[in-house]
């Protein structure tokens, strides 16, 4: 849409230069004598004309309901069909034209069409769109008497004195018409410069259009581009690429909504309840991922913790590091009265385990510590320790 307003306003400069200057350079503008007309200023070599002297006028065919019985339907132009610089033929009406009606008000190649009433004064150009199309009575057809003038030439100035210069309509001039008759149009003023200067004017106004015409498609096929496109979407029966969906954009809803969004909590030091907040034991709950490996003996549901543990160092509990070969430890069994304290231990009691666990001394509890929790691997002690 930018591009095209753009575009709309080179054009209604490019229009003020070349009918005020001629098709010249802007930076020679000041080279170029120029004359004081009834239509402004214009170059000095440029002649002041009447529309009637160089085109022959006439008016369409009126309507009539009574002549339109189907006989000879034909379609014809009025002036919805008439814009400034071109004509919109996708919905012509038809009535009947006799034989005689239709040599009269026939088209050729380059014949003006200007409307004479609604957008009074819009001005285009026939260039045998169509065959066998005609023109009612709301629309003049101009047409050149000789080669001295280029038709071309002549719409672009109607669209310069009409929506520009407002000399032929508005208050500003000599003239006020709410209908434009054929007697009216026929004594406009209009410029007329050498057929050369004519013809480059108007080729150069033409490249214009051209490119108004190219962007106003390109759009619009953009946007029809656009909508199916959207239409498709939302009934989903096309879907986007995965690439085009960038999962960071959406990572604040997921986390808001997915249970399972959050990462547990790998602390060594996990809470035990309010009545031990600060236990050094890991809990042996099964729900917690990161908790400390629970006793291996069932009966001791409590059992020793493992010597891994960030909370007891000097560890009296068995070990159970990855070198169990090495392990100075005999298998135990319920008959050793010594089986509660490994060999390496220097406290069998647990009387003495440091204070930061807040779970009572295992020490009264004899029978928890009967058996050790390594007690499925005696293989891998080679010989007893004790005598």
């Amino acid at each position: 849409a930018r591009v095209v307003a753009a575009v709309r306003e080179l054009k209604k400069s490019l229009m003020r230069h070349l009918f005020t200057y001629g098709p010249v350079p802007a930076d020679q503008t000041d080279q170029m004598p120029l004359q004081d007309t009834e239509i402004g200023p214009i170059p000095a070599h440029w002649r002041v004309v009447r529309l009637g002297e160089v085109f022959e006028i006439m008016q369409g065919k009126s309507l009539s309901a009574k002549r339109n019985q189907g006989l000879r339907p034909r379609p014809f132009l009025r002036t919805s069909n008439v814009y400034w610089g071109y004509l919109d033929l996708s919905k012509l009406d038809v009535m009947d034209f006799t034989e005689d009606e239709e040599k009269k008000f026939s088209l050729r190649y380059g014949d003006l069409l200007v409307c004479e009433g609604g957008d009074v004064g819009r001005t285009a150009m026939w260039e045998e769109q169509m065959q066998q199309v005609y023109f009612q009575n709301h629309l003049h057809r101009l047409r050149a008497k000789d080669d001295s003038v280029s038709p071309a030439f002549v719409m672009y100035w109607m669209q310069t004195a009409f929506t520009l210069l407002n000399l032929y309509s508005g208050t500003s001039n000599k003239t006020t018409i709410p209908n434009l008759s054929q007697g009216r149009l026929a004594v406009f003023p209009i410029p007329l410069p050498p057929l050369a200067e004519q013809q480059q004017i108007a080729r150069i106004l033409q490249a214009v259009d051209e490119k108004i015409r190219a962007e106003e498609a390109r759009q619009a096929a953009l946007e029809g581009l656009f909508r199916s496109l959207l239409h498709q979407l939302m009934t989903a029966k096309i879907r986007l690429p995965r690439e085009f969906v960038r999962a960071k954009d959406f990572s604040p809803l997921h986390s808001a909504e997915s249970p399972h969004s959050a990462e547990p909590s790998h602390s060594a030091d996990p809470p035990h309840g309010p009545e031990s907040p600060h236990s050094a034991e890991p809990s042996h709950s099964p729900e917690s991922p990161h908790s400390a490996e629970p006793s291996h003996s069932p009966e001791s549901p409590h059992g020793a913790e493992p010597s891994h543990s960030p909370e007891f160092p000097h560890g009296a509990e068995p070990s159970h590091r990855a070198d169990p070969p090495h392990s100075p430890e005999p298998p135990y069994g319920p008959e050793s009265p010594h089986s509660a304290e490994p060999s390496h231990s220097p406290e069998p009691s647990r009387s003495t385990e440091p204070s930061r666990s807040t779970e009572p001394s295992r020490s009264a509890e004899p029978s928890r510590s009967a058996e050790p929790s390594h007690s499925a691997d005696p293989p891998h002690s080679p010989e007893p320790t004790q005598g």
